[in-house]
């Protein structure tokens, strides 16, 4: 049976969401083995220091789920926590230089990945799907900020 071509096309975005997913952190040495890890420590990095709502909210996750990744990481020493100044309930988060460290080495590691899942295309084929997602991306990028 012929699918349609946006079946078709969902079902190899959600095929290739997968394998990014398996390779980007198959076979890792870096310290951090998850990609929510590794998305959590860019998110503290990119911010000043970011509550653990912010955290949820970023990942798309609940609450309890935030927490868990930021225990681990703060218990491996990459992030730390901090009271607010104005609100000392609020809890907030800092990265570390070893959690700087981990956040590069596994950005490199899903890099490499990467490289690797995409090497089947050309340069053409790259620039080209390079230059759909942007497009996608801005298209998305309008309609949130609309909002």
């Amino acid at each position: 049976m012929k699918h349609s071509g946006d079946e078709q096309l969902i079902t190899a975005i959600f095929t290739l969401s997968r394998i990014i997913r398996e390779q980007s952190m198959h076979g890792s040495q870096a310290e951090v083995h998850s990609m929510l890890q590794i998305k959590t420590l860019g998110i503290v990095a990119e911010r000043v220091n970011p509550s653990m709502k912010d955290i949820a909210d970023s990942l798309h996750v609940l609450s309890p789920s935030a927490t868990d990744i930021i225990s681990r990481l703060v218990r491996d020493k990459k992030l730390r926590r901090v009271r607010d100044a104005a609100d000392g309930r609020i809890v907030r988060l800092a990265i570390t230089p070893s959690g700087r460290a981990a956040l590069n080495a596994g950005l490199r590691q899903v890099k490499k990945k990467l490289t690797q899942v995409f090497s089947v295309l050309n340069e053409k084929e790259k620039d080209d799907l390079a230059a759909i997602l942007e497009k996608i991306i801005e298209k998305n990028n309008r309609q949130k900020n609309k909002n």
